[in-house]
């Protein structure tokens, strides 16, 4: 059932929905960085890369109170799906924010892509550092002994000759 809503309430919508694309963007682009970053092994970009993706989160995290705000004036729940919102509202206005919202899907749905990578790639990583330091373990220990995970590990070895026997 369509029924006459306020212009400026799919307006408004509208609105966010757009930012919500353009901060999803600057998003993409930033783990972009970060998977370049981590590439070249730089520990201070991935930290600026991170602090960065940090402030996204505030910026999306106060778009989302937005775009809930405006569905739940649109249909009575926040937490509407997007199929909802459109059949509450005119024709001219769903088709817009319709494309709007597809929009957004492929964005957000390139950068849950391009953080899998970068997931991967941090896995990676650590698994690199961690099988280098198993080797330096294995090159300081005197007497190759093994520790709780199962691998040589360096450190003092407790040992002890019995003079009275």
């Amino acid at each position: 059932m369509t029924i006459q809503t306020p212009p400026d309430l799919a307006a408004s919508l509208d609105a966010v929905l757009a930012d919500l694309i353009t901060v999803h963007h600057e998003l993409l682009e930033l783990v972009r960085e970060h998977r370049a970053a981590i590439s070249r092994n730089d520990a201070a970009a991935i930290q600026e890369c991170l602090s960065r993706q940090g402030m996204l989160g505030v910026r999306i995290a106060r778009l989302e109170e937005a775009r809930s705000k405006a569905i739940r004036e649109i249909t009575g729940n926040p937490r509407s799906a997007m199929t909802e919102v459109l059949a509450k509202l005119q024709q001219g206005e769903g088709s817009a924010l319709a494309a709007r919202a597809e929009q957004l899907r492929c964005v957000l749905m390139e950068v849950q892509r391009q953080n899998g990578i970068v997931r991967a790639a941090t896995q990676s990583l650590l698994a690199h550092i961690d099988s280098l330091m198993q080797q330096v373990a294995r090159a300081l220990s005197k007497a190759g002994t093994y520790g709780r995970q199962g691998r040589i590990e360096g450190g003092p070895v407790a040992c002890g000759v019995d003079m009275v026997h």
